[in-house]
């Protein structure tokens, strides 16, 4: 199974915005196409990132909490 390491900025654009490129890569990994490698470091980088006062008109708190979760 091919493996791939996303940045946070791929795994936020994909969130937010559902229609583009990066929501493709999303439903490729969500499809099974190939498995997210990831570490706590990126992880911890994008729940800051998702946390921002300027990303609360996109999602709450608590749904960016999730989609690192999620991820």
């Amino acid at each position: 199974m091919p493996r791939g390491v996303l940045d946070p900025n791929i795994l936020s654009s994909g969130l937010l915005t559902p229609q583009g490129a990066s929501a493709r890569i999303l439903l490729h990994l969500r499809s099974g196409a190939f498995v997210l490698v990831t570490s706590p470091a990126l992880l911890a980088e994008l729940r800051a990132v998702l946390r921002r006062d300027t990303f609360r008109r996109y999602v709450t708190a608590d749904q960016a909490d999730a989609f690192v979760e999620l991820v």
